[in-house]
């Protein structure tokens, strides 16, 4: 008889699990949750759906989006945990722990208050920028697999603050526009630190090596909306390598070298969308 009572609770609990499964408003509570707990100039969440999972909810084909409408991110599938103390203390379920299938890599958050700020920190690794919307850099387009980290920090009538860095492997950079007879340039790898402060992203650190050039620099993006509007000065110092293309060689009017030696300043400015170059 225990036997019998034990198989009967056991399938009791599966009933009401699968129940709750199907009867409980997922979609409903994840958009108020998003609603009421996303930092203040957070982009828009939108989802295609929500599914009450042991360890969360499971949101698919999950996008980002300014409110000009441009995408920020897109992400085939998130997995969302919010705090069981969170809800039960304010509703909002904070800290949220966020898991993502982002541009083909992964991505893992922690979304948390700290002090009157909401605290962002992210990590991501094995991103194809290909697969992400287009990377706009320096009057072409950039691809390659990214990995980085960062911590934003969200705090009310104040612009968000933060810092990070980003790497890239296998990096390819096309040029576009005047500068599309360039063609494409490679880099076995590259990175670059950035800051995030009154509405200015400042670019540190920047350090590219390739087969056909090599370039470092820094510069400053004054953030605006639309995103492609905004003020941009970007300050490179470029170096031919020995695999330069003759034009590139010409362009920069610097004869490629088996150390790399020689090089020209190349500021780029004007708008994101519309960057103007200047060769020194």
């Amino acid at each position: 008889m225990t036997r019998v009572h034990a198989l009967a609770g056991g399938v009791a609990a599966a009933v009401f699990t699968v129940s709750l499964a199907l009867l409980f408003p997922t979609e409903l509570v994840a958009r108020r949750l998003l609603a009421r707990a996303a930092p203040p100039e957070w982009p828009v969440v939108i989802f295609r759906g929500a599914a009450l999972r042991p360890r969360g909810l499971w949101l698919t084909d999950v996008t980002l989006r300014r409110p000009d409408g441009t995408t920020v991110v897109h992400a085939d599938s998130v997995r969302w945990t919010p705090s069981l103390s969170g809800l039960l203390r304010d509703g909002r379920g904070l800290p949220w722990r966020i898991a993502a299938e982002v541009c083909g890599g992964i991505g893992e958050a922690t979304v948390a208050m700290d002090g009157a700020a909401v605290a962002v920190a992210l990590t991501w690794h094995d991103a194809d920028l290909a697969a992400c919307p287009p990377l706009a850099v320096a009057g072409g387009a950039l691809a390659g697999r990214a990995r980085g980290a960062a911590r934003l920090e969200f705090t009310p009538r104040a612009p968000p603050s933060g810092s990070g860095r980003v790497d890239l492997e296998g990096a390819t950079w096309r040029g576009e526009g005047p500068l599309a007879a360039i063609g494409s340039l490679h880099a076995a790898a590259a990175s670059v630190g950035w800051r995030l402060r009154d509405g200015r992203l400042m670019v540190e650190a920047l350090d590219l090596h390739g087969p056909e050039v090599s370039a470092s620099g820094s510069g400053e993006l004054r953030l605006t909306e639309p995103l492609g509007a905004s003020d941009l000065v970007l300050r490179l110092a470029l170096a031919p390598e020995a695999q330069a293309p003759p034009l590139l060689r010409l362009f920069l009017g610097v004869p490629a070298t088996p150390s790399g030696t020689g090089s020209r300043l190349l500021t780029v400015a004007g708008t994101l969308a519309h960057p103007q170059l200047l060769l020194q």
